[in-house]
C-alpha cells in the first residue's frame, strides 16, 4: 500500500521523538527507504534548534539598567545642589567685612618678655574679630597692626573678644596701630610717640583677586563655548562643552558666595568656599545632562 508523503509528514514528529507505534515507525521506515525529500525532513527534525529568547526579555533588562541610572543620577542631582546650596551658604556667613575702629576698645601694656601686648576691653562690639599683621613703615620700623572684621557668622554668634591679648612678635615694635580696610586701608595711632607716627601706606589692603578670577572664568567660558560649536561634531566637541560648564560653575559660585563684591581679606577661605560650591554645581549640572540624554 502507497503512502502518500503527507501522511508520512505528519508521522514524522513522532517518529523522531521516538513516540511513534510499531506499525507507523515500520510504514516510516519504509516510505523513507524510498523517498529522499521524506529522509531529508527527518534529518532536519533530528538537528537541534537554538532556544529563542523571550523578544520581551531584551527590553526588560535594558529596562531595568535605564531605570537604575536614572536613580543614580537623580540621587546625584539631588546631593549636588543641596551641597552646594550649603557651601554657598557657608561661604556667605563667613565672608568677612571690615570694621571700624571704636575708640577705647583696646588697652596696652608690656609683658615680662619685655613685648607690646594689646588687650581687647569690654567696650568691644559683638560679632567682631581682631586679627594683627605687620609693615614696615618709612622710616624702617616694624610696625603692628590691628585689624577688626565681622561677618555675618560672628554677628549671628554674637562673637566678643573681651578679654583676648594681642601680642606684638617682637619687643622692638614700640608703634601699634588700627588699620580700617572699609577706609582703604586708613591708620589710627593707638601707641607709640605722636611725633613719629607713621603716615600711612604701609598697611595691607583687601586684595581683588577673586574679580580677576571671575573675569577669567568668564572669558575661558565663553571661548571654550565658541571651540565645542566648532568642532561638535568630533569627540573633543563634548569634552570643550563640559570644559565651558566648569568655568561657568565657578562663575556663578563666585556670585552666590561672594554676590558682585569681589574684596576679600582672606583670600584661602573665600576662594576653598567657591570653589566647593562650582564643584557640586558642575556635579549637578553634568547629572542634568545625562539625565537628558537617557530621556533620548
Amino acid at each position: 500500500m502507497s503512502i502518500s508523503c503527507s501522511v508520512i509528514r505528519d508521522l514524522l514528529p513522532l517518529y523522531a521523538e521516538d513516540l511513534a507505534g510499531e506499525e507507523s515507525k515500520a510504514l516510516v521506515e519504509k516510505h523513507l527507504e524510498a523517498c529522499a525529500d521524506c529522509k531529508a525532513a527527518l534529518e532536519d527534525l533530528k538537528e537541534p534548534k537554538p532556544v529563542a529568547v523571550a523578544e520581551e526579555a531584551v527590553p526588560l533588562h535594558l529596562m531595568k539598567q535605564l531605570m537604575r541610572k536614572h536613580t543614580a543620577f537623580w540621587c546625584l542631582l539631588a546631593a549636588c545642589l543641596v551641597a552646594a546650596v550649603v557651601f554657598a551658604l557657608i561661604g556667605r556667613m563667613t565672608t568677612t567685612q571690615s570694621a571700624p575702629y571704636v575708640k577705647g576698645v583696646f588697652s596696652f601694656g608690656r609683658d615680662e618678655d619685655g613685648c607690646l601686648f594689646a588687650a581687647v576691653t569690654n567696650k568691644a562690639p559683638d560679632g567682631v574679630d581682631y586679627q594683627v599683621e605687620y609693615f614696615h613703615d618709612e622710616y624702617g620700623r616694624e610696625c603692628m597692626t590691628i585689624a577688626g572684621y565681622t561677618s555675618p557668622l560672628l554677628r549671628a554668634l554674637c562673637v566678643n573678644r573681651s578679654g583676648t591679648t594681642l601680642k606684638a612678635r617682637s619687643d622692638a615694635i614700640r608703634y601699634v596701630y588700627y588699620c580700617d580696610h572699609s577706609r582703604s586701608g586708613k591708620l589710627t595711632l593707638l601707641s607709640g610717640p605722636a611725633d613719629y607716627a607713621a603716615s600711612g601706606g604701609g598697611a595691607i589692603l583687601p586684595r581683588l583677586v577673586l574679580n580677576y578670577y571671575l573675569f577669567a572664568s568668564l572669558a575661558l567660558a565663553v571661548l571654550f563655548f565658541l571651540l565645542a560649536l566648532i568642532l561638535r561634531k568630533k569627540a573633543s566637541g563634548r569634552t570643550l562643552l563640559h570644559t565651558a560648564l566648569a568655568f561657568n560653575c565657578y562663575a556663578l559660585a563666585h556670585l552666590a558666595v561672594k554676590g558682585t563684591n569681589g574684596i576679600t581679606y582672606f583670600l584661602q577661605q573665600d576662594l576653598l568656599f567657591i570653589l566647593l560650591t562650582a564643584l557640586t554645581l558642575f556635579g549637578a549640572v553634568f547629572s542634568a545632562l545625562s539625565l537628558y540624554r537617557l530621556q533620548k
